[in-house]
């Protein structure tokens, strides 16, 4: 054989089907007539000549578009609900969802809620009483906790929570969503809470806010008319309504409600606190002093967070990726 014969016979091999044709195998398919005895022996591939390929964008293309905050605001007032807070934290989202809903939306407001997590700031609540004033609207301190929850207790026994979703999310239970579940029980049927997340925050509120911008929690409505919006869309909004931020935000750049530490860079925010805050500052390494101690003892108990230890937040900088509302 010339070296042109090899070459054919090694291209014939080299696009031969399993099913022993030389693709595509129309030959092998049931109803042609020819190779039916192998129809089921191998793949059959498509007449690029007589179908359309089919076009697939990227998966970006895929995801919903997240809906605007009128849209947000108006397909939560068609839902029945019998009472609408709005919660705010005393940083720049929720402080502009609330201005905004308050603003815009076609139903009244029922009040403003604030958390108190009872590892905040003192000025956080004080500019929320004071947003309040101005909306006048009632500003109610979500506060209720079982002791076992408090974070203090927490913290002697477990340690302090570690940079990870877990140990996050165990902080943003007895921090926030159990105090708030036990204020709502103090009002009858479903209730309308206005949030400041926004999809464009971080993974996980990408993941955890619905392109709709409302999540059902039993008898708790979550509405984030902002959803889609990015934090230049939440300054260029409260810079161009003339809304005061509170001092705490303009500090620490967030709201200050909660520093339980899980994601925080323990240098750069215990500096901070130290400058500005330092009665706070005091407080926690008052609690580092006696969570080092349990551990020097062999007293903490590991097994609630899957990472902790007797410093609060990472010691290595690191990016803040949770849920915390600003």
């Amino acid at each position: 054989m010339t070296d042109t014969d090899h070459s054919r016979a090694a291209e014939t091999k080299a696009m031969t089907c399993p099913c022993g044709k030389a693709a595509p195998c129309a030959g092998s398919r049931p109803g042609n007539g020819a190779g039916t005895e192998n129809a089921n022996t191998g793949p059959t591939l498509p007449d690029a000549t007589s179908e359309k390929r089919e076009k697939f964008g990227g998966i970006k293309a895929q995801v919903p578009e997240t809906d605007g905050p009128d849209e947000i605001l108006q397909r939560a007032n068609s839902r029945e609900w019998d009472n609408a807070f709005a919660l705010c934290s005393g940083g720049k989202d929720s402080t502009a969802a609330l201005h905004y809903t308050y603003r815009n939306a076609g139903f009244p407001l029922d009040g403003i809620i604030f958390i108190d997590t009872n590892i905040g700031l003192h000025e956080s609540k004080e500019y929320v009483r004071t947003l309040g004033e101005k909306f006048d609207l009632p500003v109610h301190i979500a506060d209720t906790r079982n002791k076992a929850d408090r974070y203090r207790e927490r913290i002697e026994k477990y340690g302090f929570a570690g940079p990870t979703r877990q140990s996050h999310r165990f902080e943003y239970i007895c921090n926030k969503d159990k105090p708030l579940q036990k204020f709502l029980t103090g009002f009858e049927g479903q209730s309308l809470l206005i949030s400041g997340a926004t999809r464009q925050e971080s993974d996980a509120r990408y993941e955890a806010v619905s392109a709709d911008g409302i999540e059902q929690d039993g008898t708790r409505t979550f509405v984030s008319p902002l959803a889609r919006w990015t934090q230049s869309d939440v300054d260029d909004y409260l810079n161009e309504h003339g809304v005061e931020v509170s001092e705490v935000t303009e500090l620490l750049e967030s709201s200050g409600d909660c520093l339980c530490g899980a994601y925080a860079d323990r240098y750069l925010e215990l500096s901070q606190l130290r400058e500005h805050y330092r009665y706070l500052h005091t407080y926690i390494q008052s609690l580092e002093a006696r969570v080092i101690d349990a551990a020097r003892n062999d007293e903490l108990l590991k097994d609630q967070y899957s990472s902790c230890s007797g410093f609060r937040g990472s010691l290595l900088h690191t990016d803040h990726t949770g849920y915390p509302v600003r």
